[in-house]
């Protein structure tokens, strides 16, 4: 399977999810917005739209407040770089005991996979 097809897939799996999220959440809201309405009529219904608008509102809204609460970063806290952990004794003797083609093919992935630059030290 090549590299494209699995990022395509991967993509409209994640948008189906995603998507079918959306519109579960969607029609809940609008259900319980109407049968809360039909005890009060002097609020309109609304539509599936409006449902989905509000949905995705209060999602941008919760999150965003959740992230910035357990952000640990400041906002002018510069170009800090984590702290990286060191590896284990287990992990060294794992990556010795590689040969030069496994090491190759690993230094090759993570640089695919994780965004490390070829020239990093440890890679």
């Amino acid at each position: 399977m090549s590299q494209t097809t699995s990022k395509v897939a991967r993509s409209i799996i994640y948008l189906c999810c995603i998507g079918g999220l959306l519109v579960f959440n969607s029609l809940l809201v609008v259900f319980v917005w109407n049968a809360l309405r039909s005890n009060n009529t002097t609020q309109p219904e609304i539509s599936f739209l409006e449902g989905a608008g509000l949905s995705a509102f209060l999602y941008v809204l919760v999150f965003s407040v959740r992230y910035g609460l357990h952000s640990k970063t400041t906002l002018f806290s510069g170009n800090k770089r984590k702290a990286e952990c060191p590896p284990s004794p287990h992990q060294k003797a794992r990556v010795a005991s590689l040969t030069d083609a496994q090491r190759t093919a690993l230094r090759k992935e993570l640089i695919n996979s994780c965004g490390c630059k070829e020239n990093q030290p440890g890679i």
